[in-house]
Order: C-alpha cells, then structure tokens, then sequence
C-alpha cells in the first residue's frame, strides 16, 4: 500500500497540485481511501455488453449482516431498472432481520478480507498443498481449499489420486494413506492442540477478548484443525473413497 502511494505521488500527485492538493492527498487519507475501496465495494457485473464486473459501492449494503450459505445467485445488477438487485434465499418475516452472504468463502477468507470468523460456516475448508504426480511435470500444483463437509471425495482430491497412481508414483488404493499422513503433519506443525486452543479461547472469553485479534487469530485456528480431523476421519473410514 505505502509502495503504491509512493508511486501515485511522485506521477501523478506531485506533478498537479491543483487537482491533487498536497494536504488532501496524505498518507494517511491515501490508506483511508484505498481500505474503505477495498473492503466495501462489490464487483457486479453490470449488463450483458460488459466483459467482467465492475467494482461498485452500492448504498446500505453494509447495514446488511452476514449469515453464510451456499447460495450462488448474490447481486445482481438490473438492465431495466438499473439498480443492484439482492434476493433472498429463504423466507423472512415482516420485522426479522435480513441477512446476506459475503461471497460463499471460507473462515480463512473472512478473517483476511472482513475482519471475522463463524463457527458455523457451510463453506468452511482449510488450505492443503498436494505433491506433484512424479511423471507429469506440467501438471498444475494440487493445493486448494479442502471441504471437509462435502458428502463425497472433493473433485481436486480424487483427481490428484487418480493422476499419482496412475503414474507410479504410489500404488494404486495407497492415495488416501498419503493424504492421511498429510493431513497429520500438517496438524503436528501448530504450535498448540485443538483441546489447548479451546482452553486459551475459553480464558480469553473470561476476560472479554473473544473478539480480539488474537481471539480470532485462535478461533480460526482451531476452526481449521477441526476441519482437518473432520477429514481425516472420512478418510480413515472410507466415507471419501480415494482412487
């Protein structure tokens, strides 16, 4: 952010100080302007003759709370009308509060983009990194998000024991012990136990911090792990048949 700042004002700032004023165009305003941008607008796409979507702010929308679902439709925007159209996915009540989704993401992707987490979340996964099939050095890496609620084995996951057995690189009906011991070292390398991270949240709830950074930091943390056991058992009990 200061680098892009850096860069505005030397061409662009400076070099037109009656369009830029110098007491307007800070630091501190630049990072004020460039946070509000980047955590409020909403990228619509704005009629059938436009390529992509538009980063757009749209009044009120962030008067609406957030309840996550695995609704696809979001907002969209209206030709006839020219506005930006939300509808809901479920009935409400006259009175009852409305809610909205943020964009069908992930604990991980809520924390760094909205500043908060839900312990509820259909749409929870934790980030894993796969190892690449040995014989297929143009494959692309196999790291994605890993749904631990999905019903069946995840597309990525399957195809990436289809594509190792395949090629020798294990043998065929051993792609889920391998992702089992993956799963396992990458819960060995938290510095805490899941019993631990909820023994520190519940001292931090004692004190009123739940909701602090670090207590956030901790509910994401131990969100995460509570995904990765979730499936790991699918795994160890053949609910997910791997390859």
């Amino acid at each position: 952010m200061r680098h892009t700042y850096d860069q505005l004002r030397e061409h662009l700032f400076a070099k037109d100080r009656a369009t830029f004023p110098k007491k307007a165009f800070t630091l501190k305003e630049w990072t004020w302007a460039f946070t509000m941008y980047d955590s409020r607008v909403i990228q619509l796409h704005r009629g059938n003759n436009q390529e992509g979507n538009t980063p757009t702010f749209i009044p009120l929308i962030d008067m609406v709370n957030c309840r996550e679902s695995q609704d696809k439709t979001f907002i969209k925007f209206n030709d006839r009308t020219q506005t930006a159209d939300m509808r809901a996915d479920v009935d409400f009540a006259a009175g009852e509060q409305v809610f909205e989704t943020y964009g069908n993401k992930s604990n991980y992707e809520y924390l760094l983009y909205n500043g908060f987490v839900m312990d509820l979340n259909p749409n929870e996964c934790v980030y894993i990194e796969l190892p690449k099939p040995k014989n297929l050095p143009k494959a692309s890496d196999f790291k994605f998000c890993l749904d631990p609620n999905s019903p069946s084995i995840p597309p990525h996951l399957k195809r990436w024991g289809s594509m190792t057995w395949k090629d020798e690189s294990i043998g065929k009906g051993q792609a889920s012990d391998v992702v089992i011991k993956l799963l396992d070292s990458k819960m060995q390398r938290y510095a805490t136990t899941a019993d631990q991270d909820e023994k520190l949240l519940q001292e931090l709830k004692r004190k009123g911090g739940e909701h602090s950074n670090v207590g956030l930091a901790l509910r994401l943390r131990l969100l995460e792990k509570r995904a990765l056991e979730k499936a790991r058992r699918k795994l160890v009990d053949e609910e997910w048949a791997c390859c």
